[in-house]
């Protein structure tokens, strides 16, 4: 249960809302979108190095073929790895 792992919260949920509160996929969309925003207006961000919440799931994928990501078939799992293929003799040191 998540109030034995964060008693601060006062809350059901392991990430609740500031009223304790379920936060919904739409709470978090807006947040995520949100915080691109302020990012990019920063400067912290460019407008190219945005990214999605979605692509979050992809780079962990990505970084971890070899582990469980929720799909059961290499299908399934081939529309997260973004990698680009390893290719013999492609390195850049000189």
């Amino acid at each position: 249960m998540a109030q034995k792992l964060n008693p601060a919260t006062n809350s059901p949920y392991l990430f609740p809302d500031k009223d304790g509160s379920r936060l919904t996929e739409e709470k978090i969309s807006s947040r995520f979108k949100d915080t691109m925003r302020r990012l990019v207006e920063s400067g912290k961000l460019t407008s190219e190095e945005r990214f999605t919440f979605h692509d979050l799931k992809a780079k962990g994928v990505s970084d971890h073929e070899e582990q469980y990501s929720g799909h059961k078939t290499l299908k399934g799992k081939k529309i997260y790895i973004r990698k680009a293929p390893k290719v013999k003799g492609s390195s850049t040191r000189k």
